[in-house]
């Protein structure tokens, strides 16, 4: 499961939660904005 909370000062955010999760919410993000299967 990701959590995701804004930093100290409300200047960001902070994405936090296991690889597969956050190797999900990257492929996700590389859909949208149209990178595709593109590996980093």
């Amino acid at each position: 499961m990701l959590t995701i909370q804004p930093t100290e000062n409300l200047t960001g955010l902070t994405v936090s939660g296991d690889y597969w999760d956050l190797d999900d919410l990257i492929h996700a993000i590389y859909e949208v904005v149209g990178f595709g299967n593109n590996s980093l």
